[in-house]
Parts: C-alpha cells; sequence; structure tokens
C-alpha cells in the first residue's frame, strides 16, 4: 500500500515512544510500536521490520556501551536456540497473514495480552544454577514470537531475571541477544517479503535519529523516576494497546452483507485514520 504524510509521523513518533519505553523499563520496543503502527496503518511486516530496525539500533549502541560487560560466548547458545525455532514463527505470520491485515493484528493483541499477563503473574527470583531446560524453553519461546510478530524480548527479559547477575551484566546480556537475533529476522522477512522488506528497512533507519533522541530521554527519565511504578503504568498501557488490536474489526465493522475486502482494501480502513476521519 501507499503510505502518506500521516504514515511517516506515526512512525517516527512511535519509534521515538518505543526507544524512550525501552531505555526507561529495560524492554517493550517491539510490544509498544508494532501493534500502534498497525493500527495506524502498517502492513504486519513492514511495521514489524521497521520497529526490528529501530531495536537493532538501539542493541547496537548499548552493545557498545556496555562492550565490557558482554560475555558473548554466553550469548551465542542462546542465540541459536532463537535461530532454531524464528522461522516457525515466520510460517505462523505467513499463515495468519492469508487471512488479512485484521486477524494480523488480532493475533498480536492477544500475543500482547498474554506477554502482560505473564509479567504481571510470573515472579522470578534470582538462581546460581538455572537448568538448561529453562534456556531451552525461554529461547524457544522468544525465537517463534520474534519470528511472528518481534516481540522475542519478553521471553529473554524472564530467563535473565533468573540469572544472579547485576542491572548492567543483564542489559549488556539483553543488548547482545538482540543484536544477534536480528540480522537473521531482517533476512527471513527479506526472503518471505522481497518486495517490502528493503522499503522497511529504510523507514527504520530514516528514523534513527528519533530512536537516539527517544533512547538518551528514556535513560534520563528512567534515573530519576521509579521504576516499579514505572513498569506498571508500561504494562496498563500495553493491556490498552493488545484489547485495542484484539477488538479491532469491531471498532470499525465491515457493513453488512459485504464482500471479505482484500488485504488492500482492508488497509484503507485502519482504526486511527477512521477515528481522525470521523473528527
Amino acid at each position: 500500500m501507499e503510505y502518506t504524510v500521516w504514515h511517516y509521523a506515526c512512525l517516527a513518533t512511535t519509534l521515538f515512544g518505543s526507544s524512550l519505553l525501552q531505555a526507561v523499563v529495560g524492554f517493550g520496543a517491539g510490544v509498544f510500536g508494532i501493534p500502534i503502527l498497525m493500527l495506524c496503518g502498517f502492513d504486519a511486516h513492514v511495521a514489524i521490520i521497521a520497529v526490528s530496525v529501530g531495536s537493532m539500533c538501539q542493541a547496537m549502541m548499548g552493545s557498545m556501551s556496555l562492550k565490557g560487560d558482554i560475555e558473548w560466548h554466553r550469548a551465542f547458545r542462546p542465540a541459536i536456540f532463537r535461530l532454531i525455532w524464528m522461522p516457525l514463527g515466520g510460517y505462523c505470520l505467513w499463515l495468519v497473514g492469508n487471512m488479512g491485515q485484521q486477524q494480523v493484528r488480532q493475533a498480536i493483541g492477544i500475543v500482547l495480552l498474554l506477554i502482560v499477563l505473564v509479567r504481571v503473574r510470573v515472579k522470578v527470583k534470582p538462581t546460581e544454577e538455572l537448568h538448561i531446560k529453562w534456556e531451552y524453553i525461554a529461547f524457544s519461546i522468544s525465537g517463534v514470537l520474534l519470528g511472528f510478530c518481534g516481540m522475542g524480548g519478553p521471553a529473554v527479559a524472564l530467563w535473565v531475571m533468573a540469572q544472579p547477575w547485576n542491572p548492567r551484566k543483564s542489559r549488556a546480556f539483553l543488548f547482545a541477544i538482540m543484536f544477534l537475533g536480528m540480522i537473521p529476522l531482517f533476512i527471513q522477512f527479506y526472503v518471505m517479503y522481497p518486495d517490502d522488506a528493503p522499503y522497511a528497512m529504510l523507514l527504520g533507519l530514516a528514523t534513527f535519529p528519533t530512536v537516539l533522541i527517544g533512547g538518551v530521554v528514556g535513560m534520563k527519565v528512567g534515573n530519576k523516576l521509579e521504576r516499579e511504578r514505572l513498569q506498571k503504568y508500561t504494562l496498563v498501557l500495553l493491556t490498552v494497546i493488545g484489547i485495542s488490536a484484539l477488538l479491532s474489526p469491531y471498532l470499525r465493522p465491515a457493513p453488512e452483507g459485504a464482500a471479505k475486502p482484500s488485504v488492500e482494501e482492508a488497509a484503507k480502513h485502519q482504526v486511527i485514520p477512521g477515528l481522525l476521519n470521523k473528527c
């Protein structure tokens, strides 16, 4: 589909918010940015790729600033687990995508609400020796979610919380894992969407200044405010976004008796632009 100035403004603003959120609370770039961009009218794979480019830029900057704390050999095995399962997520996205963009939005909304539920209900305590099966489970789930909707971070964050690491080492590991997973993800999307993937990557690179500014502002904000309270507010916001994505077909339903729209036609009836038009 053709994108307008409205879409580009939404992209820059959303990536700024995603970068700021991740810098403040330590997660949330994908789970915040991707559903928002889809509600703004972006195709699912374009939104995932653009946000992933921004995340990779942020991960690259974080890896450089924390390079002394990164143990690359410790990150390789978990990264391989993610790569093994990532194509399954990509295949699921392709299957759901054939049903239409509304179904993709609903599926991502469900995933987002499940992520919020897990973050609220699962309490993880650090342990000296975590069995390898938990590493396999966490990073396999992360790989599937990364390939499906670019939201592989929360599963990794839960595993990191169980490690007896200080905050600096934990952040360094998260940045390393994020960076190692992005390039294979871009290759997978290029194979799946050869016409749209290069353009989506350029969109993500073009908004790098907003990602940089969001990260810098987020680090300053995070150092001044209570992190636990911010995480609670973030989970509430993500819940609202997830419900909006899940209910998007009902917020603007198709007329009775109308034929099922194609992917191109469905993209013209997005939630946020439609609300603006009514105003």
